[in-house]
């Protein structure tokens, strides 16, 4: 299943290099080993999509600003991956249950870290990889009711209200007050929303920004614990280690510990 066309373009933007940042059509030609025809028609299409920019004058071909958007994701994902580890890793140890890291993906949460606990029938069938709506989970709420006012409204926005958990049917007024009270504690809870089994409970991670970029999540057995020992056994462990990876993204919080942020709408 090999794509030609997507090598030919992977190939153009490799051809830039330290000592080569702008090169004409025919150098690109050149040192990809493409005809003139196909270079130009490749060069063409990266331009269009802001992956080139073309000089009016010289007609040499430079990286357009785009590309940074690519650079960005894989080190943003690298940074989160080095700044979990060993949060994710006390918190495991103390508590013994599951511990995950997700990042949102338009309306889904993106499982990219994950350290398995004690019991085995805790969420199985997830892996790093693996993606859930948002509003089914705790971590995707949590996202959701830290994020600017515009992006809440547009999430909410794309969700067929009332929708069912298993546990539950849920009105946009119901979902909008859920928000509402996970920013004011900084927590969200799912109490059998995914299966009947299982509960969980997640905090936000920042990044330098302040910008919230991924979600630190527990998950246990519904049969094990009940809302009450969610709170007063896994809250304060969380909140802790959702701190320390924020903190080692270069997060500073305010005096108060918290992000400032815009209350979601109501």
């Amino acid at each position: 299943m090999f794509i030609e066309s997507l090598s030919k373009g992977l190939a153009v933007l490799e051809a830039f290099q330290p000592d080569a940042p702008a090169l004409s059509l025919s150098e690109l030609a050149r040192r990809t080993g493409m005809s003139m025809g196909s270079a130009q028609r490749i060069t063409h299409t990266l331009t269009t999509l802001g992956y080139l920019d073309k000089d009016p004058d010289t007609k040499a071909y430079r990286v357009g600003p785009r590309v940074l958007r690519l650079a960005r994701s894989y080190m943003q994902s690298v940074d989160l991956q080095r700044a979990s580890q060993r949060p994710m890793q006390d918190l495991a140890r103390e508590i013994g249950e599951t511990v995950n890291v997700s990042v949102r993906s338009g309306m889904d949460i993106v499982y990219v870290l994950r350290i398995p606990g004690q019991d085995s029938i805790v969420l199985p069938n997830l892996w790093v990889g693996s993606n859930l709506p948002l509003q089914f989970t705790s971590m995707g709420r949590v996202m959701i009711a830290h994020l600017e006012p515009a992006e809440v409204e547009s999430i909410i926005g794309q969700i067929a209200f009332p929708f069912a958990t298993n546990a539950r049917e849920v009105s946009e007024a119901a979902f909008r007050l859920d928000l509402s009270e996970i920013h004011e504690r900084g927590y969200a809870i799912n109490d059998r929303d995914l299966r009947p089994d299982l509960r969980s409970l997640a905090a936000p991670i920042f990044n330098h920004d302040a910008r919230v970029v991924a979600a630190l999540g527990v998950a246990v057995s519904a049969h094990r614990y009940d809302v009450r020992s969610l709170h007063d056994r896994l809250v304060d462990p969380l909140l802790r280690a959702a701190a320390a990876v924020s903190q080692n993204l270069g997060f500073e919080p305010t005096d108060d510990g918290r992000r400032r942020l815009a209350r979601p709408p109501a």
